[in-house]
């Protein structure tokens, strides 16, 4: 097989893929997040730092310019206070996570045991 400046073989196709699946196969899940926010606004009075932060968990940044996918995942949220500019319920249908009523929800997904890697605690703004 000829493609642009070099040529790859057949056989060297097919090792190449499975290595690249082996390596995809054997890279670590991404750590499980839970978010524990006071509210998560972004309007044009106010943009929360869980706004900024947990906006980079879900979404990435570009540190320099250069952008860099989430290397964990957000799986839940608590939202102390829900103003009327909350963005936390559109996030939570847009990237799959379920908001829970209490912390110990989030840290547990709703059940008995710690469920989550991590927990991003954000406390400012609010009442």
């Amino acid at each position: 097989m000829k493609s642009g400046h070099f040529t790859i073989s057949r056989r060297g196709f097919l090792a190449a893929s499975a290595a690249a699946s082996l390596t995809q196969a054997q890279s670590p899940r991404k750590k499980r997040v839970a978010a524990i926010v006071t509210l998560y606004t972004d309007d044009q009075s106010l943009k929360s730092h869980a706004a900024v932060i947990v906006g980079r968990l879900l979404n990435g940044y570009a540190p320099n310019g250069v952008p860099a996918a989430p290397r964990t995942e957000v799986v839940s949220m608590y939202t102390d206070q829900v103003s009327k500019n909350d963005l936390s319920r559109g996030l939570a249908r847009e990237h799959g996570f379920t908001i829970y009523p209490t912390i110990k929800d989030a840290l547990t997904l709703g059940g008995d045991d710690l469920a989550v890697d991590a927990v991003c605690l954000i406390g400012e703004h609010g009442d």
